[in-house]
């Protein structure tokens, strides 16, 4: 029976094939756009975690602390502070204002090392900075480092281009932002002095181009050894964060909550640092998922129409299939599958058609700047971006088809027949 349906609903396809390619189309419009959509959207999300997570540290460790601990001690008997008796009482108050400096950093850094999920802890002072060149004169975001600890949190040296030293050997060195070199015309292995807000001065020579591919790191950036940011910070032998990379990336967020219990400073997973752009990221993919589901609604319409057309034409091959012993179930089945082959055949032919225009986009080069440096567009080439959208396609088809289906199946075949003799 199951062959007969499918050979009969084949057969209503073939000879309507106008329609039925017009329906076939719809949904193979809907199938093909949303996996493309899905796999440009994905994959540029994709290439910014990767770009967050390999540039910027998982967790970073700030100076602001959550709560000043009071340093107590315990007394022989009971004391009174106005009419409250305390067994302890605070050596010194907490400070007025939170201290953005980390003056324990060495102890700190050997303390969040033993923490379970994390890999490797680097101390870094962060401020800003006058950068001096001949007659140019900008601002840059001053990034110390200690270059072989920082290493082991985030490979400052995989991003280096056309690098003549290295600052674990040259002191006075610095690395720069690609972008902000080429805005500038500052040349690899130029002088510069760089001037800190108490008038610190140091001369430094560019060793390197720095591009992580996250515009907004390889605008301003100057990358300078710890000593060096200090100096020029008039910070002494102190810290403004520690940089932390773990184990598992997804874990960053439940880790940076362990650090702060442990350690009494605030500390930013890489998912709350850039949480804006992910809210943006979701608001972006909700829109588009929206617009493909509308275009599915459309060849779903498109589909239910096609096959109420087809059961007012064959009220009468209804009636006869009906008096040759096919139930009311039969029926509905043969119009449901009408619907489904429908979906099928445009998921097919989709398919490959979506993988040949992801492969074509991701070779396009990419014109114009934004938030990430792209040479070409990032696309996701994960299995699930083709079968997902087929899947739904296939979906909605036979949902479009229950109406036509049911209404098929009500028919009765002695009012058919006695309608056709008048």
């Amino acid at each position: 029976m199951r062959t007969v349906l499918l050979f009969i609903a084949l057969r209503h396809l073939r000879k309507r094939w106008r329609t039925s390619s017009l329906t076939v189309g719809s949904v193979m419009l809907g199938v093909f756009a949303m996996s493309f959509m899905a796999s440009l959207m994905l994959g540029l999300r994709s290439k910014f975690m990767d770009s967050i997570t390999t540039a910027a540290p998982h967790v970073e460790v700030t100076g602001k602390p959550l709560w000043a601990p009071p340093r107590l001690f315990a007394t022989s008997s009971l004391e009174r502070e106005g009419d409250l008796p305390t067994l302890v009482r605070p050596l010194r108050p907490p400070p007025s204002r939170p201290e953005k400096r980390l003056k324990t950093y060495r102890q700190l850094v050997r303390l969040i090392e033993r923490v379970s999920g994390v890999a490797a802890a680097a101390p870094q002072v962060r401020g800003k900075a006058l950068l001096v060149y001949g007659s140019l004169t900008r601002t840059v975001n001053l990034w110390g480092i200690a270059p072989d600890a920082q290493e082991r949190v985030i490979s400052v040296r995989q991003y280096l281009r056309d690098a003549i030293g290295d600052l674990a050997q040259v002191p006075n060195g610095c690395y720069l932002g690609k972008e902000f070199l080429r805005r500038t015309g500052i040349p690899v292995g130029a002088k510069v002095t760089l001037i800190g807000p108490n008038g610190t001065q140091i001369r430094c020579r560019v060793l390197a181009r720095y591009w992580s591919g996250v515009r907004e790191t390889d605008e301003l950036t100057c990358i300078v050894r710890l000593t060096t940011a200090q100096t020029l910070l008039n910070f002494g032998d102190e810290a403004t964060s520690i940089a932390v990379r773990v184990s598992d990336v997804y874990r960053a967020f439940d880790i940076a909550r362990t650090l702060e219990r442990l350690t009494g400073y605030q500390a930013r997973s890489w998912q709350e640092a850039n949480a804006n752009y992910f809210a943006l990221f979701n608001l972006q993919d909700l829109i588009t998922a929206l617009l493909l589901m509308a275009t599915l609604v459309v060849a779903a319409f498109g589909i239910a129409n096609g096959l109420i057309t087809t059961v007012l034409q064959k009220q009468r091959d209804i009636g006869i299939l009906k008096a040759l012993g096919l139930t009311a179930w039969d029926i509905a089945i043969l119009f449901v599958l009408e619907g489904t082959l429908t979906g099928v055949i445009g998921a097919l032919l989709a398919v490959p058609l979506a993988a040949k225009a992801i492969d074509a986009m991701s070779r396009m080069p990419v014109v114009g700047e934004g938030l990430m440096t792209l040479e070409t567009f990032a696309m996701l080439r994960h299995p699930a971006i083709y079968w997902l959208p087929a899947t739904i396609g296939i979906a909605v088809s036979a949902i479009a088809a229950f109406f036509p289906a049911r209404m098929a199946a009500r028919y009765d075949p002695v009012e058919i027949v006695r309608s056709a003799a008048q």
